[in-house]
């Protein structure tokens, strides 16, 4: 859940890795299409928990500072969709406008992670390095691989490593300190 804004080092702009959960907004999903005539919103879900947004009463729409009351939330025919209904947005035409809107909610809406588990925002930015206390870079991006993240890294020289987030490469993440250690891995075809 990452912003589209980036720092000068390509770092995506938002909260850094030791901000409270309730000061964070975490992007769940975007309006893909309006649905039926009563202003019901098609949202794709970017969330990996999508059966926690069911109870979510709040959003916050594209950056506002004001929150909009959510009256229904149901998943789609998958998990990676939602029809939502929003407060004031009645007709075809108020839903059509937004198309397009992030859907935020504050961090602590959503239980907290599970232990070694981490929201997004707490990864980015962490500087990693090595079991020998090597510097690496820094995490600038996860992808989502499907049954396993990846971490980019990115160094000061801008070349960029991929680490899976599996626990024989990513030894400890402790957002706390601002840190990463991991373990390369050696691949066939590497010359030493």
């Amino acid at each position: 859940m990452t912003s589209e804004a980036s720092s000068s080092r390509g770092r995506p702009a938002g909260p850094g890795p030791d901000t409270p959960i309730d000061a964070v907004l975490l992007t769940i999903g975007r309006v893909v299409a309006p649905h039926a005539l009563r202003g019901e919103l098609k949202v794709a879900l970017t969330t990996d928990r999508p059966e926690q947004m069911q109870d979510i009463r709040r959003v916050y729409l594209d950056g506002s500072p004001d929150a909009t009351r959510v009256t229904a939330f149901r998943l789609g025919r998958n998990d990676r969709e939602a029809l939502v209904k929003l407060q004031g947005v009645n007709d075809r035409d108020s839903a059509e406008r937004l198309r397009g809107a992030e859907l935020k909610i504050r961090g602590n809406q959503l239980p907290p992670p599970e232990p070694g588990a981490f929201f997004h925002y707490q990864i980015l930015g962490l500087v990693v390095v090595d079991e020998a206390g090597a510097p690496l870079g820094e995490v600038t991006e996860i992808i989502d691989a499907g049954e396993v993240d990846v971490y980019v890294v990115t160094g000061a020289d801008g070349r960029q490593q991929l680490f899976p987030a599996l626990r024989d490469v990513v030894l400890e993440i402790d957002p706390g300190a601002g840190r990463m250690v991991v373990r390369p891995q050696q691949y066939v075809g590497d010359q030493a």
